[in-house]
């Protein structure tokens, strides 16, 4: 699936050590695609969440360095995402992903463009509203490999191996079907350290049920939690967001006459 497609839905935004547990056999588990058929009935159905093609979702971060505390909005539009984070008086980060293109963009500094491969896992691991229904088509295999414990909570542990890049672990309550944790290796940092999401307080917005907190760690070390304030799954969002920068379009034509490809 190319880039363009697997994001042609709602981002929900940017909000990932091993637990010890007995292994189950094969046979208590179920299969993949029931696990991921099952996990839409819970958070809204599949219709509904086909039905979303814009949002805006606001939220606090709040870190463990209190420099580092601020605010996060997401929009997204018809498969394009503008994803913002200010620092509490401090400098505004930007990060754009117009359907085909993703770049960075923060006070004071140069546009950064990314490339096809790093692109492709930072929207990946980004959770969506629509995400689930991508899934299958996206990776290269989806398996169950275990049932294990998450804070208290028995869940599937499933394995999503993409055509390229790293896989995604994903643990879903086995009584309600939610996302509880997700575990990956960031593609977004030089040491590839290992990030964990936990996801909780879920809530219902306009039919889909959305977890309201969500706390990161790297490599086990807590780092920050995000906290949802606000979800307009139908908000009216600013084509302009979108737009390219000249420095960007630089960049792409730099990568065109070195013979670097910026899509697959």
């Amino acid at each position: 699936m190319k880039l363009a497609r697997l994001s042609s839905r709602v981002f929900v935004f940017a909000f990932v050590a091993l637990l010890s547990h007995d292994s189950w056999g094969q046979d208590d588990l179920p299969s993949a695609e029931s696990v991921i058929r099952d996990h839409i009935d819970a958070i809204g159905s599949e219709m509904n969440l086909r039905t979303f093609e814009s949002c805006e979702i606001r939220a606090r971060v709040e870190s463990d360095a209190p420099a580092f505390n601020g605010k996060m909005t997401l929009r997204a539009l018809e498969g394009s995402f503008h994803y913002m984070f200010e620092l509490e008086g401090q400098v505004s980060n930007w990060r754009i992903y117009d359907g085909k293109r993703f770049w960075e963009q923060s006070d004071g500094y140069a546009p950064i463009l990314y490339d096809a491969h790093d692109a492709q896992a930072f929207i990946e691991i980004v959770p969506r509203v629509s995400s689930p229904l991508d899934w299958l088509d996206y990776h290269g295999t989806v398996e169950v490999v275990d049932k294990v414990d998450v804070r208290g909570s028995t869940c599937f542990q499933l394995k999503f191996t993409p055509k390229t890049g790293n896989p995604v672990f994903r643990f879903f309550d086995t009584s309600t079907l939610m996302l509880r944790r997700i575990r990956y290796t960031s593609p977004m940092t030089t040491d590839q350290r290992q990030a964990d999401w936990y996801l909780s307080d879920y809530r219902e917005f306009s039919g889909v049920t959305l977890p309201v907190k969500r706390e990161q760690f790297w490599n086990g070390q807590h780092n920050y939690d995000v906290i949802i304030e606000s979800v307009n799954l139908e908000a009216e969002v600013d084509k302009n967001l979108f737009e390219m920068p000249d420095e960007i379009k630089a960049q792409i034509a730099v990568r065109k006459t070195d013979g670097r490809k910026q899509d697959k």
